[in-house]
């Protein structure tokens, strides 16, 4: 899934301490609002540089990582902070998940 919408812009220090963990779900929140905001910007940026951009894939591929993580799956949260994924904490992703879905 390499379309516009799975680029995170940040800064150097942050994206070596998130490593290849999972976004804790404040997080992911956060990435879903910024989305739907901001859908023509992202379209238009997508269409200048020829990327593809297909926010309905993303609720098909990124629902998986959380739904076979275990509950203890460490996560994001921030800079030297990370916490068990834990059960509300995958219901709410992947709730948020299902709404970009049903907004589509």
């Amino acid at each position: 899934m390499s379309a516009i919408e799975t680029f995170v812009f940040t800064t150097q220090s942050v994206n070596s301490t998130k490593s290849n963990l999972p976004l804790a779900p404040k997080h992911v929140e956060a990435w879903a609002s910024y989305m739907q905001e901001h859908a023509g910007e992202r379209s238009d940026i997508a269409v200048r540089y020829g990327w593809p951009a297909d926010i309905a894939k993303v609720p098909e591929v990124a629902p998986a990582i959380y739904r076979r993580a275990p509950e203890a799956t460490p996560v994001w949260v921030g800079t030297k902070e990370v916490v068990a994924l834990g059960h509300d904490g995958k219901q709410r992703v992947l709730a948020i998940f299902n709404q970009l879905v049903a907004v589509g």
